[in-house]
């Protein structure tokens, strides 16, 4: 009789602490911070002029809010920067924009293989152009606000107890116009792949 207690004991006992575990491991999961960086290319389309190619680099600072087994949230701040050599006439010109922006994504997770996730995510974000020098038609600060949209696809990895390594593959455009000294542009077709770190609590 007491072996059976005992071992009716021991199973509760184990269960508890499993499920205690479990719990643990999902609240650590609820909550993550992510440092992501960006590169690749972008295009700036100016109205009445044409539109230039070049550089597209982005930082970014996030934060990730648990949903439900499958969804997250993902909020932050970016700070990002353009640069190309702008040709017309035969006459060579630099191209540089800096902007913040505030990003939201929604991204959904499936697993694949242990704790490795498949991602795809849809966003908006906010952009600030803070500084704008295009030679030859517009060298100002402060130009103003626009919105975009933001798609994303990749594969997230455990590397440790609490901390993930992420791999996107990102396309964004804007979808409003900024207008300075009549000069109409916006950012389109950027097209970037980035790498995060991911640390839970």
């Amino acid at each position: 009789m007491k072996k059976k207690v005992f071992l009716i004991l021991s199973v509760i006992c184990t269960s508890f602490s499993y499920a205690q575990e479990v719990n643990e491991e999902k609240k650590l999961n609820n909550f993550s911070i992510i440092t992501k960086g960006k590169l690749g290319f972008s295009e700036l389309k100016i109205d009445d002029y044409g539109s230039i190619n070049g550089f597209y680099t982005a930082f970014e600072l996030l934060a990730a809010s648990k949903l439900s087994d499958k969804y997250s949230l993902e909020y932050g701040f970016g700070f990002s920067e353009f640069k190309a050599n702008n040709v017309s006439q035969s006459n060579t010109g630099n191209v540089k924009n800096e902007n913040f922006y505030i990003p939201v994504n929604l991204l959904r997770s499936v697993n694949f293989t242990g704790n490795n996730t498949f991602q795809i995510g849809v966003g908006l974000y906010g952009d600030y152009l803070y500084k704008s020098k295009i030679d030859g038609l517009l060298e100002e600060e402060n130009i103003g606000f626009t919105m975009g949209l933001n798609f994303q696809v990749g594969a997230k990895f455990k590397i440790a107890e609490k901390t993930f390594f992420r791999v996107m593959i990102e396309a964004q455009s804007d979808l409003t116009n900024l207008k300075k000294k009549a000069v109409e542009f916006r950012q389109i077709n950027t097209n970037t792949i980035s790498l995060s770190f991911i640390h839970g609590f």
